[in-house]
């Protein structure tokens, strides 16, 4: 729809509108004019119109003059007889079949898009690179809580990280692991785990004034060290 002219792209809209509501989507596996309408689109009568029988190019005043049925004509035509541009009645029962087949497809068509779905969430899963080294089984994860940036209001309390779980196998795209020994095993996405550390494990390091990390227990003989020191120069005094 590109041209020279900006102006130029509305005599191609309609087209290309068409075009596109013609197409099967692979994702519903139907075209949006049959859900819409309950029947496919046919081209052939469109083609009918704009083309001519004896140049295939757009209709002349000749051949549209040719094609048309003079009103005495018309007078003259059996009433029992079909027009050329009469249409089959409506009645009730059709209405009713139509009505239920577009029920019938349009079910049809959720269960495609959630198939479509499952196929696009399988192919990005399989792209995405993972850091699988960072998770081992029997490891305690976080994993955030997507629900947080949609919470309602007065729920500001809303943890941003669930958990702690329980890792008990790592697989390519999540985790499989349980938040007590007796609740059901969860499926955790890779990309939304983190690594916990408990506050009381002694594998927790605390951070120095002089920059460097020191373990709780080595901190604390640190501070008897300095005890035993400051007392006895209290003594001395």
């Amino acid at each position: 729809m590109q041209s020279d002219g900006d102006t130029e792209w509305t005599e191609k809209l309609q087209t290309t509108v068409l075009a596109a509501n013609t197409q099967t989507k692979i994702s519903t596996s139907y075209t949006p004019i049959y859900l819409m309408f309950g029947r496919d689109y046919d081209s052939s009568s469109l083609l009918n119109l704009i083309t001519s029988p004896t140049n295939p190019g757009l209709l002349t005043e000749a051949d549209i003059s040719e094609a048309e049925v003079s009103e005495d004509e018309n007078i003259q035509m059996d009433a029992n007889e079909p027009r050329p541009f009469d249409f089959p009645i409506i009645d009730n029962e059709w209405i009713e079949n139509l009505s239920s087949t577009r029920i019938a497809d349009r079910m049809t068509d959720i269960e495609n898009i959630k198939a479509g779905q499952k196929v696009q969430k399988n192919t990005y899963d399989s792209k995405v690179k993972h850091n699988r080294s960072e998770f081992v089984e029997g490891d305690e994860v976080l994993v955030h809580n997507i629900k947080k940036a949609k919470r309602l209001p007065g729920t500001k309390d809303a943890k941003k990280y669930l958990g702690p779980y329980t890792i008990e196998k790592v697989k390519p795209s999540h985790l499989v692991a349980r938040k007590d020994p007796d609740s059901k095993t969860t499926k955790l996405p890779i990309h939304l785990s983190r690594k916990y550390h408990s506050r009381m494990s002694e594998k927790r390091q605390v951070r120095t004034k002089t920059g460097k990390s020191k373990k709780p227990k080595d901190l604390a003989n640190s501070l008897l060290a300095v005890n035993i020191l400051a007392r006895q120069y209290c003594t001395e005094l």
